[in-house]
């Protein structure tokens, strides 16, 4: 039986993600991050779309400075902040609550950051408008010189969805700008969502283009080959590598 939820649902999943980050396909997304963070000693970073902190904690372990996620689900935050005082750590992250698709002028974020993740997040976006106030965000919060990281969708109809890795899509929509669609991650129970991506995002070269408007350059994807997870079985991995559902890409903002 499947949880089919929305935005205002996600208060109630906290134990299904946790299940979900257990999943193939988790581990390589992870893993794909870390590559984009390289050594973060020193850098201060904005999570947005961060949930429970994941990968801020992977920053903060690379040597962030400091991590602030934004996400719109309280819950989720509110779980974030109890795995920190667990570890121990008080003021390493710190939690905003906030919606990519809407200014974020008034959060009580600082000005800007060295490092800027945006990990699913863009699949969120259910208009062109709604993608366009995303990249307006990120371009604002990312300093001259600072990187952009970003897991997000490829291809939900390549076929490395299946389910060999952990999540599926089904209900394909057209929509004006955009494909409309249902995630599937194969726990137990199986946890279900829509998620709409715009054609600029699963386009890689329309993807350049939109990271260009907003002054990013040097727009790469992170080779899936170049982590340890594929490494240790290609074989297992042959069929993501051909046909990505999902990649994770990197950009630089410009200098002037």
């Amino acid at each position: 039986m499947a949880a089919a939820v929305d935005k205002k649902q996600y208060e109630h999943l906290q134990s299904l993600y946790d299940a979900a980050e257990e999943l193939p396909q988790s581990s390589l997304y992870q893993e794909l991050v870390k590559i984009g963070l390289g050594d973060c000693t020193g850098k201060t970073i904005v999570d947005l779309g961060g949930g429970t902190g994941l990968h801020a904690r992977n920053a903060i372990d690379r040597g962030a400075k400091s991590v602030d996620v934004v996400d719109i689900s309280t819950a989720m935050l509110e779980a974030g902040k109890a795995t920190e005082r667990d570890l121990g750590r008080d003021d390493a992250v710190r939690w905003f609550v906030g919606d990519m698709t809407k200014s974020l002028d008034d959060v009580g974020l600082e000005k800007e950051y060295d490092i800027t993740m945006v990990n699913w997040t863009f699949d969120h976006a259910e208009t062109v408008t709604e993608l366009e106030t995303m990249w307006q965000n990120t371009a604002a919060l990312t300093k001259k010189g600072g990187k952009l990281i970003s897991v997000r969708m490829a291809n939900p109809k390549a076929t490395s969805s299946t389910g060999k890795y952990g999540g599926s899509f089904s209900d394909f929509e057209d929509i004006p700008g955009g494909l409309k669609y249902v995630y599937h991650a194969h726990i137990t129970p199986t946890l279900s969502f829509p998620a709409t991506t715009m054609s600029e995002s699963l386009d890689f070269e329309k993807s350049k283009l939109i990271a260009r408007r907003y002054a990013f350059t040097e727009f790469k994807k992170i080779p899936e080959e170049d982590t340890e997870v594929v490494k240790k079985d290609p074989e297992f991995w042959k069929m993501h590598v051909a046909d990505p559902a999902f990649i994770c890409i990197t950009a630089i903002k410009l200098e002037s």
